[in-house]
């Protein structure tokens, strides 16, 4: 039977079939400690969120099947017999040798929990539907699977603190200081197999606060998580201002100082 037709036929029993194919920061590569590639490896493919791709941006499910630019992949794929585009393609790593080039297809999980489609919408959309009606199994091998581990709390935390120093730095000329706030991601360790590559990071965090008052030291600090370098930035700044008292600093500065910090 022509997949095409068993799926919009069947579409009542898709219960995603309205929810939006979700969109996603990239953020978490340059805040990842660790990052994991596997080839061919197992995952639950009706667990897929969203994808990158600008095309399908808050589509329905429903929609993103119907808007796959290729459609002919799905008007020629067959859910029953052994014909060339059999829906073993999806499940079946030996069948898949016979078909199609399948290196384009790459899903990315973020801390095991959510997963993306980074390459290869048309495979994995079709088979998203195609597991929650049980035509395929729901745990299916694919070509190129990357694991990345983050603290989502260090991303917004980050982002925040961002837009505080942004906002502290406009007055930086009347105010004496300058604040920056740099971010590393050293690689520790790169463990490679014919099938796997494990990454490990270091990441750190670099506070930087140019202090220009007379006989200030400028500070140069790292740290390996945000939350205690926003505790030791806010800090600096509000014994920056006692010990200058009120002849660089205004004391409605620190009330600023507080107000933004309580806000993160």
């Amino acid at each position: 039977m022509n997949c095409e037709n068993f799926i919009l036929d069947n579409l009542d029993k898709v219960p995603f079939k309205d929810e939006i194919a979700e969109a996603y920061s990239t953020d978490f590569y340059k805040f990842s400690f660790k990052q994991i590639y596997k080839k061919n490896a197992s995952i639950d493919i009706t667990k897929i969120k969203g994808t990158n791709h600008p095309n399908y941006k808050n589509l329905t499910w429903e929609n993103v099947l119907k808007s796959l630019k290729r459609n002919s992949n799905l008007k020629h794929l067959y859910c029953s017999g052994d014909k060339r585009l059999s829906v073993k393609y999806y499940y079946d790593i030996e069948y898949r040798k016979n078909c199609l080039a399948d290196n384009a297809w790459n899903v990315n999980v973020l801390n095991d929990e959510e997963y993306y489609i980074c390459d290869g919408n048309h495979r994995s959309t079709i088979s998203k539907f195609l597991a929650t009606l049980n035509a395929i199994p729901k745990m299916i091998p694919v070509p190129n699977v990357y694991f990345y581990y983050f603290n989502k709390k260090d991303i917004l935390l980050y982002s925040r603190l961002q837009k505080v120093i942004k906002r502290l730095n406009k007055n930086s000329m009347e105010n004496k200081f300058y604040i920056k706030l740099e971010k590393e991601q050293l690689l520790i360790e790169s463990k490679k197999t014919s099938n796997e590559v494990i990454d490990d990071y270091q990441l750190v965090y670099k506070l930087i606060i140019f202090l220009h008052a007379h006989k200030e030291k400028n500070v140069y600090k790292e740290y390996n998580n945000v939350l205690d370098l926003k505790k030791d930035l806010f800090q600096e700044l509000i014994g920056y201002r006692k010990r200058t008292k009120n002849n660089i600093i205004e004391v409605a500065l620190e009330k600023i100082i507080k107000k933004l910090f309580n806000y993160l």
